[in-house]
């Protein structure tokens, strides 16, 4: 988590966030609609489309939030969770 001083001299959070969906579209609008990271607080540091690149990813990145599609090649979102859940 990194902490800025905004011009009103408040912190600024960051939140780090994963995407996880077999739909590349979809990434690529959900990533659109958050926008820029200096303007909303959110930076996406990873994507994934199955199991095996979500794991690595959400492993290697440690994000706070991570956007999980339930239906992904591989085991879909439960098996993502059954995954990780022992890392985090």
């Amino acid at each position: 988590m990194t902490e800025n001083t905004e011009a009103t001299g408040g912190p600024e959070r960051r939140v780090r966030v994963v995407l996880v969906d077999d739909h590349r579209m979809f990434r690529t609008g959900v990533q659109a609609e958050i926008g820029e990271t200096e303007e909303t607080g959110v930076e996406v540091v990873g994507e994934a489309a199955d199991v095996d690149q979500a794991v690595t990813v959400i492993t290697a990145t440690r994000p706070e939030v991570v956007l999980l599609d339930v239906h992904l090649p591989g085991g879909g979102g439960v098996e993502v969770l059954r995954r990780c859940a022992p890392l985090m």
